[in-house]
């Protein structure tokens, strides 16, 4: 193994014949940008389709005469100290004064002269029934449709927590679905078609129920097409091309980002907002005629001509010789081939007996639970057989296809603890995903660079650009790990920079905050390329699923640590979060280098890397001790 480099196995070596990284991947790349590009504007349009904007009690009595808005403020609302600056006084939002507002109004020549006979000391006051709110910069939102202010606040946020739980949902299902029965493909035109019904539908809703059901049933569609369009991509690339591949892919999200602030300047009223998000959707409809599906994953499922048909279409497009069937037909049996899957399993068994015992690999080479799973497709294969022939029973057929869906649904996530090295490489990597989106989120909460949400946002979306274009050559040269490890330190440093910089010294805060985002912005980029890198075709999607599920529980966690702890101490979240930021980075060292392996198939794909990155630790070592 020594300096040479290792010659690839199993699929991996399909791309010296097709190729890996040439005008079919960018083209690719080019077409799965399209949906990311619109899925963003429903991922993060609650910024604008939710805001909540200054907002005071509707005196009706009030509305017919010819007193200005102030005064009629003055005369009605309570004033309070603002939370940020308590020497400025500010009218509250949620309360009221308790006059007879018709019998003041004509008993009065002026507002001068009613003014004057209120006692304003100890008056009653009593919450709002009605809410007028300042439309400057929106005509409507959600909160102002459903008024969800003051006592109703939380049914705002509950909004946002219903899309979070519908991301758990999509990534969880359709990530399992993905791997074992569905494929890349068909999972993304599913995802869509759901995005695009709920996502048109959400703009008529008539209800606040109906608006929370209808933005669930939307982060479901986009979390299973946004994971799919981003292993789809990684499965097409060598592992030269998977680098760049992998972190370019992120900056459609950045285009999206900085995009939806304009259609939201022009369409300020909520329905319409988001009824071009839906209309807009409709477009990627196109993907039936214009989405591959990965032969990588065609190949471990056993369907070896589609595999091959997709192959030539790929050499086609990067202009290579049209490969030989007989050449494909070798490389795309390995990955079910039973002669080469117990060769490969037998260089574990010789090479490594725990891990052997760990795969539950029997003396013949066979692997238990892929056994068990074939003897139960037989069986219900000859079940199903036996039923056509003499009872067709449609209803028991459903079932037995519902038993099978959940058993594989759960098998999957069991396989993510199947082995001693896809044990640790889950742990690790489950936990610097919470780690990124809580430090990512936590930032995004905590920042207040302008009152203007428009600039605010597009500020926000351009920032992603360097962070997911400036790391591509740190990540193909130096490798996942030390760029990982490295931006998890550097934002730590930044956030701690942060929460000890006085107030005076704004400049310095304000360019500490731009870092820290950059940096973990950056680290959301390397996550998701982990998570296709460190996980085998057969798991890859559910692997990342439980990734980004892990990631939406550190990102819900952030805005309760912002606005909780900022109580305690103004800058307590920011040091929160740059500690936090340090631990990833520690945990980070735990992860091994994926730039040098091949993208493995199978489960125990996973202890043959383990064994080679070893082996090269040892090699290295033995290097340093041994004289010249």
């Amino acid at each position: 193994m020594g300096g040479h480099a290792k010659t690839p196995e199993g699929f991996e070596r399909v791309f010296d014949l097709v190729g890996g990284n040439g005008i079919f991947q960018w083209r690719l790349l080019f077409i799965v940008s399209l949906q990311l590009i619109v899925l963003t504007w429903h991922h993060i349009g609650y910024a604008f389709l939710g805001s909540v904007p200054d907002h005071w009690c509707s005196i009706e009595e009030l509305k017919d005469s010819n007193w200005t808005l102030e005064q009629i403020k003055l005369i009605s609302i309570p004033k309070k100290s603002s939370v940020e600056n308590v020497n400025k006084m500010v009218f509250e939002q949620c309360q009221q004064y308790d006059w007879d507002y018709l019998n003041l109004l004509e008993s009065s020549s002026s507002f001068e002269d009613a003014y004057s006979k209120i006692d304003f000391e100890d008056a009653p006051t009593k919450s709002c029934e009605r809410w007028d709110y300042d439309r400057s910069i929106y005509q409507s939102t959600v909160a102002t449709e459903f008024n969800l202010v003051c006592d109703n606040r939380w049914m705002a946020a509950t909004i946002q927590a219903s899309y979070m739980a519908g991301g758990l949902v999509g990534t969880l299902s359709f990530g399992s679905m993905s791997d074992r029965f569905l494929g890349r493909r068909k999972t993304v035109l599913i995802s869509l078609c759901i995005v695009v019904g709920a996502g048109i539908l959400a703009s008529f809703a008539t209800s606040y129920w109906m608006f929370l059901l209808f933005r669930f049933f939307i982060s479901i569609g986009v979390s299973g097409s946004m994971q799919n369009c981003f292993v789809l991509v990684t499965e097409h690339a060598d592992k030269t091309g998977r680098a760049i591949l992998g972190i370019v892919e992120q900056v459609p999200f950045a285009v999206g980002y900085m995009i939806l602030p304009g259609l939201a300047y022009y369409l300020r009223d909520w329905n319409n907002l988001q009824l071009s998000f839906g209309l807009l959707s409709l477009g990627l409809f196109v993907y039936y005629w214009i989405l591959p599906e990965s032969p990588r994953w065609l190949a471990t499922h056993g369907k070896s001509e589609e595999a091959i048909e997709c192959l030539y279409k790929m050499a086609k497009v990067n202009r290579l010789p049209k490969p030989k069937h007989d050449d494909l037909v070798q490389i795309v049996k390995t990955c079910t081939d039973e002669t080469e899957l117990q060769r490969r399993y037998s260089l574990i068994v010789t090479g490594d007996q725990k891990a052997g015992s760990s795969l539950r690999i029997d003396k013949s080479g066979a692997y238990a639970d892929d056994v068990g799973e074939n003897k139960e497709q037989v069986l219900s294969s000859s079940s199903s057989t036996s039923n056509t022939t003499s009872s067709p029973n449609n209803l028991s057929r459903f079932l037995q296809m519902i038993r099978k869906w959940l058993k594989g649904f759960v098998r999957n996530f069991k396989n993510l603890m199947k082995t001693a090295e896809i044990r640790k490489r889950s742990f690790v990597f489950w936990t610097i995903f919470m780690v990124v989106a809580m430090v990512y989120y936590g930032i995004v909460f905590s920042g207040n660079l302008t009152s203007d949400p428009y600039l605010l946002v597009f500020l926000g979306g351009l920032m992603e650009v360097p962070a997911y274009t400036v790391i591509v050559p740190f990540v193909s040269k130096l490798g996942r790990r030390p760029t990982t490890v490295g931006n998890f330190m550097l934002t730590g440093l930044c956030m701690l920079g942060l929460a000890y910089a006085p107030d005076e010294y704004q400049i310095i805060r304000i360019v500490l905050a731009m870092l820290a985002k950059l940096f973990v912005s950056s680290g959301f980029a390397i996550v998701y390329l982990l998570g296709a890198e460190l996980y085998p075709t057969e798991l890859r999607t559910t692997g990342l699923a439980v990734g980004i599920f892990m990631g939406r529980i550190g990102a819900i966690s952030a805005p309760y640590i912002v606005d909780l702890m900022q109580t305690v101490y103004k800058d307590l979240p920011t040091l929160i979060f740059g500690i936090v930021a340090l631990v990833g980075g520690f945990v980070s060292l735990l992860l091994p280098e994926t730039k040098t392996l091949e993208m493995s198939d199978k489960v125990f794909e996973i202890e043959l890397q383990a064994e080679e990155v070893k082996q090269k630790e040892r090699e290295r070592r033995q290097s340093w001790i041994e004289p010249a």
